[in-house]
């Protein structure tokens, strides 16, 4: 797994993103300077540790797809036996 996937996770945080607004310079479109970011000092872990969260990270997301997509399937029979229903294609005896 890419380390950069810890860096991304990390800029989408919210302690991420107040950090570098704090470098944000313009009123209607943000811009960072490419020196003001050289001149960070990361706080990263250890590229071992990086690797374990990285892939801790991504199992998350590929298992917050499924459910949505088993989510998705279940709301969707569901509307359609309630569209049975309605319509009068099914009756309950």
């Amino acid at each position: 797994f890419p380390v950069t996937i810890v860096f991304a996770y990390h800029l989408r945080s919210n302690h991420g993103r107040q950090f570098i607004s704090q470098l944000a310079q313009g009123s209607t479109r943000y811009n960072i300077s490419k020196t003001a970011l050289s001149n960070i000092e990361w706080n990263l872990p250890e590229l071992e540790e990086q690797k374990v969260i990285a892939k801790a990270l991504n199992d998350m997301d590929e298992l917050i797809t499924k459910s949505r997509l088993v989510i998705d399937k279940h709301l969707g029979l569901r509307n359609g036996m309630m569209n049975d229903l309605l319509t009068g294609k099914v009756r309950l005896v």
